[in-house]
This record gives C-alpha cells, sequence and structure tokens, in this order.
C-alpha cells in the first residue's frame, strides 16, 4: 500500500442558493396562506409550507411543517380561529372527505370560498383547492390563499353599479313624470278650442 491520500474538493455558491431561496418564499408568501397535503387512507392532515400572512399563534401552535394531525381535528381548529361562525356547517360539508373526493372524480381542482375574520378583527375572504397530489389518488393537495382584496373589489364594483343603475332610474322616472305633464298639458290645451268648437 502507498499510504496516499486522496481527497476531493468542491465549492457552492450559497449566497446564490441562499437567494434563490428567498425568492421562492416571497413567491410562496404572497401567493399561498399555506399548503397542506391530506392522506385519504388514514385521514391524517400535513402542513407543508406555512406563509407569513397566517397569524403568528396560529403558526406557532398549530401548523408544525411535516408533522400529521388529524384531518377532522385541523377542521375544527380552523373554525374556532378564524371561519364565521354562520359559515361553519358549510365549511364542514364542503371539506368532508366523500365531498372532496366525489369533487375530484369529475374536476381536476376543487374550489371553496369561506368567510371569517382576521386576527385584528377584520373582514377576510379565503380560497381553498383541493387536487390530487399522485397519480394513485392517496394523496390530496390543499392550497389556501386570501382573497379578500379581490372580494372587497367586486363588491366596490357592485355597489358602484347598483348606484349607476339607481340614477338612471332616477333619470327615467324624471323623464317619464315630465313626459306626462307634457301630454296632460297637450291633451288639456287641445280639450279647450275642441270644447269651444263642438259648442
Amino acid at each position: 500500500l502507498s499510504n496516499e491520500l486522496e481527497a476531493v474538493l468542491y465549492s457552492e455558491d450559497f449566497e446564490e442558493r441562499k437567494n434563490d431561496e428567498a425568492i421562492i418564499q416571497h413567491i410562496t408568501d404572497e401567493e399561498y396562506d399555506f399548503i397542506a397535503t391530506l392522506h385519504t387512507g388514514d385521514r391524517q392532515f400535513y402542513f407543508r409550507y406555512v406563509g407569513k400572512s397566517l397569524p403568528e399563534k396560529y403558526r406557532k401552535n398549530y401548523c408544525r411543517i411535516g408533522v400529521p394531525i388529524e384531518y377532522s381535528g385541523s377542521l375544527r381548529f380552523a373554525m374556532k380561529s378564524w371561519i364565521n361562525h354562520a359559515e361553519w356547517d358549510s365549511f364542514l360539508k364542503k371539506t368532508d372527505i366523500g365531498t372532496i373526493l366525489k369533487h375530484l372524480s369529475q374536476e381536476d381542482t376543487y374550489f371553496i370560498t369561506v368567510s371569517g375574520k382576521r386576527g385584528d378583527g377584520s373582514d377576510c375572504w379565503k380560497q381553498i383547492s383541493f387536487s390530487w397530489l399522485d397519480g394513485l389518488k392517496k394523496w390530496v393537495l390543499i392550497e389556501e390563499t386570501d382573497i379578500t382584496s379581490s372580494v372587497i373589489k367586486q363588491q366596490k364594483e357592485l355597489v358602484d353599479r347598483l348606484h349607476t343603475e339607481q340614477s338612471l332610474r332616477l333619470e327615467a322616472d324624471k323623464a317619464n313624470e315630465m313626459k306626462s305633464g307634457f301630454l296632460l298639458n297637450v291633451s288639456h290645451d287641445m280639450r279647450t278650442p275642441l270644447n269651444a268648437i263642438l259648442g
């Protein structure tokens, strides 16, 4: 034996990798509240990504990445944490595994919209999507996004449209009144000479 030592050296640009990770993190934070998976067999729910938009207490106490959570428990936690009480029954029906599987047998992605309250008490709307993660159809991918700004924009547009329609209706009513008044006056003006002629 020659007692020679062999070594392999390589270098990696950690700064570039760190920047790429920061970009991906930023994009994901902007797009998603969380990304999770649901195993349809044992009904275990796993957080895969948790965004900064979720309240701190929610992230600290509940959203442990990769740790299995009973799916029904995750639904109850969401209801108690932020979902409007009036929507609880509807939310449970829409997020039932049977309902999800039924929709996914007919469409690629199943969407639901849920309203609730943020930690500061302001209204919020979330869209939750369900889609198959694997070809064997054992894992469902669940993504929650905040659509509050879109909903508020749509509500404002609807209110503006209603105001415009009310204004147009008032103008039409006013025009009808003027037309009726004009016809009444013309009718009266014509009746007087006709009465004289007939007399």
